[in-house]
């Protein structure tokens, strides 16, 4: 007999040779399916426990690691200290010059399209254009600064935080967004996902010189319990803001959220002042590598030295 739903026999006895569709399954059937379920939930479980000894091997881990992990942000305090932040916020602005109605993004997530004469960008992200300023484009000393105190003091903590070496990520872009109510310029970022490993937004001048504004994380409860519980939140942090559904991340000045970059996030509309902020997509080294080989080389790179003309 040829039994299909069970396991497979056949006796050899052409008279008894028979199709079942709809056995039942033995027991002894059963034992062994449920055996091999317990044998690949086992392999999936070691999979995910084993110690990962590549790059690679902790990229694949943090991925697999299911919203639990990933649905989280990272809060990391004073990043950035007030003269630093000053001494930042006064370089960006001798750089740039307030962004008008006519040249730069305007409500939400519009397109002003290219480098305005000021020096900010609009053009640089396809699909969720921001007002920005690539950190590379700013004085050599100011953004050697912010690169290398934002290795140390983001990418350290935020690489302990999702089971990375520190050795393991790199940044993708690096780049200062304005949002500005006084001058017409862009007030607010559309809810995106990023094209990177993590994200993170240090805030650059003091929350006392605008309203509104904060990163919106649309599908995080609104008491922010799968962030940080309230207890650890940094001195600096604002309690988050009362809004029917979701978490609105406020920072202090200097402070930094860290978080995945396929956690659903929105700039909220600033009403008045300009919010300004930095940005960092971070990317494991091997994704980065390949992201260079199509024409995109991490910040890192940009900013080596070039080698003098003969």
């Amino acid at each position: 007999m040829l039994r299909i739903g069970g396991m497979a026999s056949n006796n050899g006895d052409s008279s008894s040779d028979e199709l079942d569709l709809f056995a039942d399954p033995t027991q002894e059937e059963l034992a062994i399916n449920a055996q091999r379920r317990a044998d690949s939930l086992a392999a999936q479980q070691a999979a995910r426990s084993a110690p990962a000894h590549t790059t690679e091997q902790r990229r694949r881990a943090y991925l697999m690691s299911g919203p639990a992990k990933r649905n989280k942000l990272h809060w990391l305090p004073h990043v950035w200290s007030a003269d630093e932040c000053a001494r930042i916020a006064l370089a960006v602005n001798s750089h740039t010059a307030p962004v008008a109605a006519s040249t730069s993004a305007s409500h939400g997530h519009g397109r002003a399209g290219g480098r305005d004469p000021s020096g900010w960008t609009t053009d640089r992200h396809d699909s969720f254009p921001t007002t920005d300023v690539p950190v590379a484009d700013l004085q050599p000393d100011l953004a050697a600064f912010i690169v290398s105190s934002l290795t140390d003091r983001v990418l350290g903590p935020a690489a302990a935080a999702t089971g990375f070496l520190p050795s393991d990520l790199v940044f993708l872009d690096l780049f200062i967004v304005l949002y500005d109510a006084d001058h017409g310029g862009q007030r607010s970022l559309d809810e995106h996902t990023d094209g990177c490993l993590l994200s993170f937004n240090v805030l650059i001048n003091a929350p006392s010189d605008f309203t509104g504004g904060g990163t919106f994380f649309s599908s995080l409860p609104s008491s922010g319990a799968a962030a940080m519980p309230e207890t650890q939140m940094p001195e600096t942090q604002t309690p988050a803001m009362p809004v029917p559904m979701g978490y609105l991340a406020m920072l202090g000045q200097g402070d930094c959220v860290v978080h995945d970059s396929k956690l659903p996030h929105a700039g909220r509309e600033v009403t008045r002042g300009r919010r300004m902020i930095c940005v960092g997509f971070v990317e494991s080294r091997r994704s980065a590598a390949a992201a260079a080989a199509s024409g995109k080389r991490p910040v890192a790179d940009l900013l080596r030295p070039t080698a003098p003309r003969p």
